[in-house]
């Protein structure tokens, strides 16, 4: 590996490293400090701008492995901090007294302490009094009235802050924490957004049907004289419930087991002749004549004995169905929108958890004794502590040290750097070479280095989409944002023509008249080499700094003359060496063709940034509204919505969700309780994607949420539950648990390659309960059952999710796999179709079909493996070995599909229309001979190569494949040698250019050589399955 100090500047040369992961072969391009390097001296001495030294890679990886790993480290640890900070007021007793008041476990503080058995109602906030007579409800205290108020005198009462209804959603702060943050600032605000977006669509439904339904589903029981007792309660948060029982023990365990949260009053009823009252019984002071009241109302209905009795009299026929249909209907939308993760999996969470409440008889539209300010209700506590924990998140990410780069601009700064320094080192690498006269050991490493350029599209545009929200496309982020992100596509076009310039460094033989071809243009190929360097680096800084200065416009204008001048120097050397169309050269020509394109690109690159500078649209940002239409349009584009796969997403998670809902809804045994939304709003959160059924996934969740539900039964009882509630030690241990607890799985989240959403969902669904607080009054085996019924549902709900996956998605990874090779072979077909034809825009749009359908093949081929899935089964296991190196050749013959179509179409035009080449290759004769041996050797490969990875048995008969040595003549593209003196011939009659690109002469030898290396690769797919035959042992029927 080598290492180069790019000078920017004369006077700030800016030292960074090009660093190759051995095993994932990722680029990284970390800045390099206080590293001992050795000097070179000869001809690796400093010459001009670039310097190369000697630098100890070995210790470099090291530590620069350690500096991301520490970097993911600070911000695992910064959220635990935060989490455990923000999750105080809800586990810690004293705080929690502070904020919320005497509500739940404050209560039982306080009942003895300050002689108060009350608490304070639901929408209940800030100093309250009891009245002096006859205590029967709550007012907020006025010193006028009141007089000096004492949290330690009987009639005040301490109401907190907040509502009771944010102390049960305080939780959600830490979980959305942790579903929200990532490893950068850009991309955490980005999921933030989402996240709120998606609650306050939840919110705002539940609003809209709220009007329409004002009490939603809540509904008595019917109560007749054959019930032998009922249990009445009434409650600030609930309001009235009746429970029939049919023994007085069974009314007493009833009376029980009402919850005291904003209790009013309860009381156990004898029906039949008497219908008494039995003692004992609490009823607040003035609630005795609406206990009365309102039992002989219910005891009065018409109705049959177990009927619910709704209060809104239209509900079952109205309110129901319309419900109901709004689950479901609001559920399907979510999924079907193209909406963001963040913003479905949140936005559907809460709406089926609204759901499931408005939809209980005994809750439906908690008002107590009258309608609730919206302040607090449920709805408002949830999108408040939504945002709330979404800032969190993003201050999560601002609160690491400064050293660590964890913003987006930083990112998209080094994956622009990464792309400038690899190009600079291969394309400097690979003239070297050409300009040799035999063949190297150099020509692995150039290899080595285009194999290991990892440019992953979807990595660099969401640091464009998160660098964004960084600055809102403001200042001189925004500057340098539009600008690298325009640097990022012309460098990602290059890096794709790379492979055809790996191929031509690979088949070069260094025979014929290579020598003394290239003594004539080296030394114009080494200048175009070393100016378009320049200018790439000189763009580069522009680009990183953000700002285009009259000192940069001067150099990127004395750059494009040097390039292009160089350029032109590069085609008079080719014109005066006369070369001819023949094969001898094919290979030098289709180096200085990459070559001048690159060139060009950078050419083109620097003009478009000097336009920018100088029409103003460098400063010129997106606005707002623009941003939110194209968003909606994006969102909602039926293009999008009803792509086969997404609707397959759709469905296959609308139909698991909607099961457990059901269940959730209806069940009432078991593990399930009644109108319990867990395992709905579980499954929301845990979304499978379409393509095939993923074994290792579905275990990854399971394992996931059950230790994210169980560690903390674990950590909470055996640690913290032996403290008492109201110590500092408990406080203390409970934070300090939370803090490891969620650093250690965050950590895992953003440092693992397999495990990352194991630790995800761990954190997320463990730091839930960690959070909550100490139950004075709860009797720990009520709590472990209800414990042990959450897990045991959670659990059904994933197996349910699993079962409709596999069903819904019949098909095998390696299905999938096989699938996607019959589409890129398709593609493939129609290109050469289109090329025969010289249609030259559909030979394009079926190379860049092809190209997609070569990204999903390389995603495919790791889940092909045996080890990943849950059987064996009856076929043999997958030839994943065999896959990646096809899917390999592939992506070579792909590239060269590609520069077909940049020789044959016109420079720089959006139709790609032709600019006549392949009009002059058809009507050749030998292109007739050619076209046979391109497409002959495509035709075994489509047939031939599907079988092998598709086989359901061991023994396998290919008719299709042919002898080794026909395959090595079919190979060399029969017909070449008469089209290229055909060409030769022909191109007599048209002039040189000064640009190489635009010569036809260099572009027939382009396309032609194209021809013969894809024809060459056909030959080496043929070979290779001809191994993988005789590996298996596969019976070929070709008279052997």
């Amino acid at each position: 590996l080598k290492r180069y100090t790019s000078a920017v500047s004369a006077k700030a040369p800016m030292m960074r490293a090009i660093v190759v992961h051995k095993e994932t072969r990722a680029t990284y391009t970390p800045f390099v400090e206080n590293y001992q390097c050795s000097k070179t001296s000869g001809s690796d001495a400093e010459e001009g701008n670039y310097m190369a030294d000697v630098l100890d890679f070995e210790q470099f990886n090291v530590d620069s492995a350690r500096t991301i790993c520490l970097g993911h480290f600070y911000v695992a640890l910064s959220v635990g901090l935060w989490v455990a900070l923000f999750g105080l007021p809800s586990y810690s007793v004293k705080l929690s007294y502070l904020v919320f008041g005497q509500r739940d476990i404050a209560v039982n503080m306080t009942e003895g302490a300050f002689n108060q058995s009350v608490t304070c109602q639901q929408w209940h906030y800030g100093k309250m009094v009891l009245k002096s007579h006859p205590f029967e409800s709550l007012e907020p205290w006025n010193g006028t009235r009141d007089g000096p108020w004492d949290d330690l005198a009987p009639t005040d009462v301490w109401c907190g802050h907040l509502p009771s209804a944010y102390l049960s959603f305080w939780p959600n702060i830490a979980q959305l924490i942790i579903f929200t943050v990532y490893k950068s600032t850009g991309s955490t605000m980005q999921l933030a957004v989402q996240g709120v977006v998606g609650t306050c669509l939840a919110s705002l439904n539940m609003i809209v049907l709220e009007w329409f339904f004002p009490d939603g589903a809540r509904a008595l029981p019917c109560v007749t004289t054959e019930d032998a007792y009922l249990v009445m309660s009434y409650s600030s948060f609930e309001g009235w419930r009746l429970q029939p029982a049919s023994t007085e023990h069974e009314a007493w365990d009833k009376f029980d087991d009402v919850s005291s949260h904003g209790m009013l009053g309860r009381a156990v009823y004898k029906m039949g002749g008497n219908m008494s009252i039995i003692e004992p019984h609490w009823i607040a002071p003035g609630y005795e004549n609406k206990f009365r009241e309102h039992f002989a109302n219910v005891t009065a209905s018409d109705c049959e004995a177990g009927q619910l009795v709704y209060k809104d009299p239209n509900f079952r026929r109205v309110g129901l169905p319309a419900c109901w249909l709004n689950v479901a209907g609001v559920l399907f939308l979510f999924l079907i929108s193209r909406s963001a993760r963040n913003t479905v999996m949140f936005g559907m969470s809460w709406h089926l958890y609204f759901m499931m409440n408005f939809m209980n008889p005994h809750m439906g539209v908690p008002r107590g004794e009258g309608p609730m300010p919206f302040f607090v209700t449920n709805y408002c506590a949830v999108t408040l502590t939504t945002i709330l924990g979404a800032l969190i998140a993003v201050v999560t990410t601002m609160t690491t040290p400064p050293w660590v780069r964890n913003t987006c601009i930083h990112s998209l700064e080094d994956d622009l750097s990464s792309l400038v320094l690899s190009i600079e080192t291969i394309w400097t690498d690979a003239v070297e070479y050409f300009a040799g006269d035999a063949k190297t050991a150099k020509r692995h490493q150039i290899q080595a280095e285009i194999d290991g350029i990892h440019i992953q599209r979807c990595e660099v545009e969401a640091h464009i989409d998160g660098s964004w929200w960084e600055a809102f496309d403001y200042g001189i982020t925004g500057s340098r944002r539009r600008l690298m992100a325009k640097f990022h596509g012309f460098a990602t076009d290059i890096c794709e023509a790379l492979f055809v310039v790996k191929g031509a460094v690979l088949h070069e033989s260094f025979g014929g008249d290579h020598v003394a071809f290239i003594s004539l243009v080296e030394g114009p190929m080494r200048a175009l080499c070393e100016a378009t360097v320049r200018l790439m680096m000189v763009c580069h800084k522009a680009c990183i700094d953000g700002q285009v200065d009259d000192e940069e416009v001067d150099q990127l204008s004395e750059a494009i003359d040097a390039v292009v001048e160089c350029r032109v120097a590069l085609a008079r050397a080719f014109h005066r060496s006369d070369p001819q169309l023949c094969a001898d050269l094919a290979e030098e020509q289709l180096f200085l063709f990459a070559l001048s394109e690159w060139s060009r690109k950078m050419t083109v690159l620097a003009q478009e940034v000097l336009g920018m500078h100088g029409d103003g649209s460098l400063s010129q940002r997106e606005g707002l509204c623009q941003s939110l239409k194209d968003a909606l349009v994006a969102t909602w584009s039926p293009s999008r919505m009803f792509a086969p796969s997404h609707v397959r997403f759709a469905l296959m998670n609308w139909v698991s969700i909607m099961i457990v809902f059901l269940m959730g809804y209806y069940l009432s045994n078991s593990v399930f309780d009644p109108y319990c939304s867990v395992m709905p709003v579980t499954l929301s959160l845990l979304l499978v994607s379409a393509g095939g059924v993923q074994y290792e996934k579905n275990v990854h969740r399971l394992v996931g949420v059950t230790f994210g539900k169980c560690l903390p039964i674990l950590l909470i009882e055996c640690v913290v539950a032996t403290m008492e509630c109201s110590s500092t030690k408990r406080c203390a241990t409970q934070a300090l648990i939370i803090l490891a607890f969620v650093s250690i799985f965050v950590f895992l989240y953003f440092n693992s390659d397999k495990w990352n959403y194991v630790g995800c969902l761990i954190a997320a669904f463990g730091v839930y309960q960690l959070t909550h607080g100490c139950g004075l009054s709860a009797d720990h085996a009520v709590v472990y059952a209800g414990k042990y019924k959450e897990l045991g549902a959670v659990i059904v709900a994933i197996l349910v999710q699993g079962i409709v996956a596999v069903i819904s998605a019949p098909q095998s990874p390696r299905d999938c796999f096989n699938d996607a090779l019959q589409a890129l072979n398709a593609s493939l077909k129609e290109a050469f179709d289109a090329l025969w034809a010289a249609d030259v825009p559909s030979f394009h749009a079926h190379t860049v079909d092809a190209q997609r359908h070569l990204a999903e093949l390389k995603v495919l081929v790791p889940g092909c493996s045996q080890e990943l899935q849950l059987t064996r089964g009856s076929k043999p296991a997958f030839k994943v070995q065999f896959a990646t190196e096809a899917v390999n050749l592939f992506e070579m013959a792909v590239a060269e599909l590609a520069m077909v179509a940049v020789a044959a179409q016109i420079a720089d035009d959006s139709d790609h229309a032709s600019a006549g080449i392949l009009e002059i290759l058809l009507r050749r004769e030998a292109m007739g001979t050619v076209n046979h041996s391109v497409t002959g050797s495509f035709a075994v490969v489509q047939d031939v190569l599907p079988q092998m990875l598709a086989a359901s048995e061991d023994d396998v008969t290919y008719d299709e494949l042919r002898r080794p040595e026909d395959v090595r003549a079919a190979a060399g593209l029969v017909g070449a040698d008469a089209l290229y003196a055909e060409l030769a011939q022909a191109s007599q009659k048209y002039t040189y250019d000064e640009e190489l690109t635009n010569d036809v002469k260099v572009r027939l030898a382009i396309v032609v050589k194209a021809l013969e290396n894809v024809s060459a690769i056909f030959g080496g797919l043929e070979e290779l399955c001809i191994k993988e035959a005789a590996t298996e042992g596969a019976g070929i029927d070709r008279g052997e």
